[in-house]
């Protein structure tokens, strides 16, 4: 498509966001503000619609620029976005938070637009004309008046080819989580004002700096591919420092057990992160030796992050993972008696928490983590990935989506799974007989652990059961697992040290 077309294609749909505006007000006029909003969310769409155009146009024959073009023709939230960023993009106040806010915005209207479109069969709410106020379809005409001005007011003129290059590719990284955070970190943002807003100088300076680190990786990469096979003494020297968090909710952490691990190895360093109410941080600085090549690292380091996370969970009883529950009780920020001006709290009970106790992360939890690190299987171990699984599940339990029938069942796959791992059952008898056959020289009292069992039978059957399952269930389950796969580590440590012995 020429660029003499495009500006044909941005006119008409700057002349289409007219007609629906003046259509909308008509409509505001009739009382009927929700169809009003609707054509002015659509007539806000249509010059978002002509912002992707121009900017999807300079690299057409790029995957990049088709993505965009066709997001400008199928994805409502994005033309709103992209309507709503248009006029600030490139001012020296831009920032992560600005376009954050654009996104937030742009969804908003979108909701509230199809909150106010149809009549839901399956919710017993108002009718749509009462899900929409005046009030909020006049500020969204507004809006769209305003864009469509500052369009009509606006000129275009085809930019160079390295001017192409450089806004497709910024339209893509701003996209990407991970060069989100560089292109709106301090360092760019400060250039951007030393740019004097100058959008062309600054999108340049940025893909220039992101091509420079690019080369600067693939000549590391072939660096190190080119390099001899080491020795197997180069082998375990020290190559690769990988650093990342965990979160618990389950223990709270002190300096001094950490400190006293710090002080036994500098292989794996442990130290607090930053405060959270009621839950910890655990900062990990992880050394990896020479024998893990370039094009092994990602997978190398995350395996072992991994190793650790669970052996923690196994070795304390409790969570060790990268992320936390969130809406455990509420949804809202506020919610207000009209009538009283009094804020009113309402929370889901009971809160999808699990009351793992006041616990302190031990001197003794960190040497038996030591011993789960080292005695655990290596490699794709079908018990392994069950219990990483069901603390993943953990971590995402909340009202919106709540999975405890998916963690319960996924931490009975992980003992099930052990206990063939570890040839205390075989394939074909009663799982709840090797059950209690095994758990009767581990545990004192094995009263009601049974009924843990069948439970985990009738999900396995038909993901369904009659008995409640809640957290503490879930957590019960996981602590079996726990308790047992412990049992077998510690087996393996004592043989390890009478053959070390003789």
């Amino acid at each position: 498509m020429e660029f003499k077309k495009i500006k044909e294609k941005r006119l008409q749909c700057i002349s289409h966001a007219k007609d629906l505006l003046n259509g909308s007000k008509l409509l505001l006029d009739k009382g009927l503000h929700n169809i009003a909003y609707h054509l002015a969310a659509l007539a806000l769409e249509e010059i978002g619609k002509s912002v992707m155009l121009v900017v999807g146009h300079v690299s057409i024959n790029s995957q990049k620029g088709v993505k965009l073009l066709k997001q400008a023709g199928e994805d409502h939230p994005k033309k709103l976005f992209w309507a709503l960023w248009g006029p600030t993009f490139g001012k020296k106040d831009m920032s992560k938070e600005q376009i954050d806010s654009f996104i937030d915005l742009s969804n908003k209207i979108h909701f509230i637009r199809l909150s106010g479109l149809y009549v839901d069969p399956f919710q017993d709410v108002d009718e749509p004309n009462k899900l929409v106020s005046p009030k909020e379809t006049k500020n969204l005409i507004s809006i769209a008046e305003a864009r469509i001005k500052m369009e009509e007011y606006s000129d275009i003129k085809e930019p160079d080819q390295q001017t192409k290059d450089d806004f497709i590719w910024f339209a893509s990284s701003a996209e990407d989580p991970e060069k989100k955070k560089l292109i709106f970190g301090k360092k760019s943002i400060d250039k951007l004002k030393e740019f004097n807003g100058d959008a062309v100088k600054w999108v340049r300076w940025m893909h220039a700096q992101f091509d420079k680190a690019e080369k600067e990786s693939k000549e590391l990469l072939q660096r190190e591919l080119s390099l001899a096979e080491p020795s197997e003494i180069e082998k375990r020297n020290k190559k690769w420092r990988v650093k990342f968090r965990l979160k618990t909710m389950s223990h709270s952490l002190r300096n001094k057990h950490l400190n006293d691990w710090n002080s036994r190895t500098d292989f794996i360093r442990l130290n607090i992160g930053k405060k959270i109410p009621r839950k910890s941080e655990l900062i990990v600085e992880m050394i990896l030796p020479r024998g893990v090549p370039l094009q092994s690292l990602w997978y190398a380091s995350w395996g072992e992050a991994r190793r650790l996370a669970v052996s923690l969970s196994i070795a304390s009883r409790g969570y060790f993972w990268w992320y936390l529950p969130q809406d455990v009780a509420k949804f809202y920020e506020k919610i207000v008696d009209v009538e009283s001006n009094s804020e009113v709290v309402v929370e889901r009970r009971p809160k999808l928490e699990l009351n793992w106790g006041d616990n302190v992360l031990s001197a003794s939890d960190l040497v038996n983590t030591a011993m789960c690190y080292r005695f655990l299987p290596r490699g794709n171990v079908r018990f392994l990935n069950d219990y990483v699984t069901g603390l993943s599940f953990f971590g995402k339990n909340d009202i919106h989506t709540p999975f405890e029938k998916e963690i319960y069942l996924d931490f009975y796959h992980a003992l099930f799974h052990a206990m063939i791992f570890y040839k205390d059952y075989k394939e074909g008898d009663a799982f709840v007989d090797s059950f209690d056959r095994v758990f009767k020289n581990i545990l004192k009292d094995t009263t009601g652990f049974r009924e843990y069992i069948e439970i985990g039978e009738e999900l396995m059957k038909s993901r369904k059961t009659k008995r409640a399952i809640t957290l503490t269930e879930c957590g019960a389950m996981k602590i079996l697992c726990d308790v047992y796969i412990f049992h077998r580590i510690n087996k393996l440590a004592q043989e390890d040290l009478k053959r070390r012995k003789k």
